[in-house]
C-alpha cells in the first residue's frame, strides 16, 4: 500500500511519488563521504610519508559517497558490489601504472575486489546482526547500516597491506596453476614408451 516509501510512511515521504529511494541514496552519499573522508585525512597524516596525498583523499571520498549512495538507494548488497568493483578497478588501475604486468594487474584488480567488497558484506552483515529488529525497520537503522557498511569498505580502503598480500597470494596462486598446465601439456605432448612404438 505505501511502496512508494518502502511501506514506512511514518518515517519516509515521496510527496512526488518520482524517486523513493533518493533521499536515502543522497544521506548514504554524504554518511559514505564523510566516513571516506576521515579515515582518508587521519590514514594519510599518520603513515610514514610526510604530508597528505589529496589524489588518495579524493580517491577515498568518492569511493565513500559511491558505495553509501548505492546502500542508502538499494541496499548493503549494492553497497557491497560497488565496493567490490570500485576495489578491482583501483586494484588493476594502479598495478597498470606502475608497469606490472598482466597476470598482476588480474590479480591486483581481484585482490581489491576481494577484500573491499568482502568488508563491506561484513558490515552489513554486523549491522544486521547487532541491531535490534525494532531499529533496523526505521530511518535510525537505516542510517546505522550505513555506517557500518561505509565504515567498513573505508577501513578495507585503507588498509593497502592486506589488499596487497591478498593480491599477491592470488598471483602466486595463478603462477603456480600456470606451471602447472604448462608441465601437464608438456607431459602430454611427450610420446608414451609403450604405445608410440
Amino acid at each position: 500500500m505505501y511502496g512508494y516509501v518502502g511501506n514506512d510512511p511514518i518515517n519516509f515521504a515521496d510527496p512526488s511519488g518520482r524517486c523513493p529511494n533518493c533521499l536515502s541514496g543522497a544521506i548514504g552519499a554524504g554518511i559514505g563521504g564523510g566516513i571516506g573522508l576521515i579515515t582518508s585525512i587521519y590514514s594519510e597524516l599518520t603513515d610514514d610519508v610526510p604530508g597528505a596525498r589529496l589524489g588518495n583523499i579524493a580517491k577515498s571520498t568518492g569511493k565513500g559517497i559511491a558505495v553509501g549512495a548505492a546502500t542508502g538507494f538499494a541496499g548493503p548488497t549494492a553497497g557491497a558490489a560497488t565496493a567490490a568493483v570500485l576495489g578491482g578497478a583501483d586494484g588493476a588501475i594502479t598495478t597498470a601504472i606502475e608497469g606490472g604486468s598482466t597476470g598482476e594487474i588480474v590479480a591486483s584488480g581481484l585482490g581489491g575486489a576481494l577484500v573491499e567488497g568482502g568488508a563491506t558484506v561484513l558490515g552489513g552483515a554486523a549491522a544486521n546482526k547487532l541491531l535490534p529488529p525494532s531499529i533496523k525497520q526505521n530511518i535510525t537503522g537505516e542510517v546505522l547500516t550505513l555506517i557500518f557498511v561505509t565504515g567498513a569498505n573505508a577501513g578495507a580502503n585503507q588498509a593497502p597491506g592486506v589488499i596487497d598480500a591478498v593480491s599477491n597470494e592470488l598471483y602466486q596462486t595463478g603462477q603456480a596453476i600456470d606451471e602447472t598446465i604448462d608441465q601437464l601439456l608438456e607431459k602430454a605432448r611427450r610420446p608414451d614408451p609403450i604405445f608410440d612404438r
